[in-house]
């Protein structure tokens, strides 16, 4: 933990994570593998593990959530498996391109047959 009281007041075990500003993710009590950075950052969590947050003031949408990622200020994410980027004041996302696709991979399909 880098910053004025990262990590502190914590209860309970955890390990590997890495906390970057004041006051972020304290208040926990456990959590592992978590990436948290910005100014208050998680605030209170209680077990997610392998979460990224980003942002000043930024948090876990639940405080046991796994896998999640949340980046903005004030974002809060939408639990686990999830991506959240920005709060509620964010009206607008922009991307070079216009769609977001699926992640698909060969390996991953079955009864594949080339088309004539």
């Amino acid at each position: 933990g880098i910053g004025y009281q990262a990590m502190s007041q914590r209860r309970g075990g955890s390990g590997g994570n890495v906390v970057v500003g004041n006051f972020a993710y304290r208040n926990t009590d456990g959590g592992y593998e978590n990436v948290v950075l910005g100014y208050n950052a998680v605030g209170t969590a209680t077990s997610g593990y392998r979460n990224v947050v980003i942002g000043s003031n930024a948090n876990f949408g639940s405080y046991t959530d796994t896998n999640s990622t949340t980046i903005g200020y004030n974002s809060v994410g939408n639990g686990s498996n999830t991506v959240t980027l920005g709060n509620s004041s964010i009206t607008s996302l922009h991307c070079q391109v216009s769609t977001i696709s699926a992640l698909s991979d060969k390996r991953d399909k079955t009864n594949i047959e080339d088309l004539p």
